[in-house]
């Protein structure tokens, strides 16, 4: 490897990485799986550089449809594949992990919700995060109710969509 591929291999890892796994994240639902599909579009990336000197934009769209694809792949492989666990797959997980987990899983559910419109967030966050009653959110928001139930129906079926892996085909 030359100076230049390390440099592009180094700018490609930091400059996309954390956006790109969180993306990676939200499809999979699985950390390490997710670890895994990045890493392999990295490595396509790598070897594709010589045709990336495309911009910013279009190396992100790049390294992003890489990713979808071999998510796409793997996740038909895995359909057809019956899945075996072994011994180490149904211990209990390290303390360290659940914490990287609950981060992780942070980090996507806030994600997702500064996508949802604001009165959608605001009738969610009142409700499931502040424990406030149905009640009590729409005279706190000046809303009837009913308002009240339906941002909560149509804002969980907007963060349900953003957080559940997308099916194939």
């Amino acid at each position: 490897m030359t100076g230049t591929d390390d440099e592009f291999a180094r700018m490609l890892y930091e400059r996309y990485r954390p956006l790109l796994q969180g993306y990676v994240v939200r499809l999979t639902r699985d950390v390490q799986w997710a670890e895994d599909i990045v890493q392999a579009a990295m490595v396509r990336a790598w070897r594709a550089r010589h045709q990336l000197t495309l911009g910013e934009a279009a190396t992100r769209s790049w390294l992003f449809t890489a990713a979808y694809r071999i998510f796409i792949d793997e996740y038909r492989s895995r359909c057809i594949r019956p899945v075996t666990l072994t011994g180490q797959d149904i211990a209990a997980p390290d303390s360290d992990d659940d914490e990287v987990e609950r981060l992780v899983w942070s980090v996507t559910l806030a994600t997702a919700l500064s996508a949802l419109s604001e009165p959608h967030r605001q009738a969610i966050v009142h409700v499931y995060y502040l424990n406030r009653t149905i009640d009590e959110t729409a005279s706190m928001l000046g809303v009837s109710p009913g308002t009240v139930k339906s941002r909560l129906h149509y804002g969980l079926r907007a963060l349900r969509n953003q957080l559940t892996p997308a099916r194939p085909g």
